[in-house]
């Protein structure tokens, strides 16, 4: 996550990579803003969100893509002959930057469909394969209800915590590594 720019971006990489993080954060925090509001959060001249992303739905995805990319790096270097440290590191990673999930549940809330807002689904297919390889029946199912668990949990944490009355008593960590244990017996068991 970034903090307010304080100098222009300058040159096509930056400006980009300034124009995601901008609408990362903001769209994240609150949602739909304005292209105007994006933009000046980057430092840079609004339309060169209409000029690199033909308007704020490219943005969007750019930001959806971009965050998944993210999240596909880190995880690339787990260990594939362990598909639980998989799944814990999922979940660690998901703690570590929830912007990805809350863009996305905004606009699932909006109505809008999921395969024009992300271009890739690396994760994804990446837990599906690791199932495959381990035999798992109906892997893409498990998948999905391990997904269904997690996106739950990132969104609603505050309230489940506050509603189960556990509040600050148990560590993000051990959360992290007892939903993902959860997470591995939805897809492996």
């Amino acid at each position: 996550m970034t903090d307010d720019t304080t100098s222009r971006a300058r040159g096509k990489a930056a400006v980009r990579e300034a124009l995601v993080e901008a609408a990362a954060d903001l769209l994240a925090e609150r949602g739909d803003v304005s292209v105007r509001t994006i933009a000046a959060k980057a430092g840079v001249n609004h339309g060169l969100v209409h000029h690199y992303f033909d308007g704020k739905d490219g943005l969007r995805r750019a930001v959806l893509d971009h965050l998944v990319a993210q999240q596909a790096t880190r995880l690339a270097d787990v260990d594939l002959d362990d598909p639980r440290a998989l799944l814990r590191a999922a979940m660690r990673i998901a703690r570590d930057d929830r912007r990805f999930f809350k863009i996305l549940a905004r606009a699932m809330l909006d109505g809008d469909v999921p395969t024009p807002l992300q271009s890739a689904f690396p994760v994804v297919r990446r837990l599906v394969g690791v199932l495959e390889k381990e035999g798992v029946d109906d892997p893409k199912r498990r998948v999905a209800q391990g997904i269904a668990f997690t996106f739950g949990w990132m969104l609603f944490e505050p309230w489940i915590r506050a509603a189960t009355g556990l509040g600050a008593k148990a560590s993000a960590r051990f959360l992290d590594d007892a939903l993902g244990e959860h997470t591995a017996a939805l897809f492996l068991d």
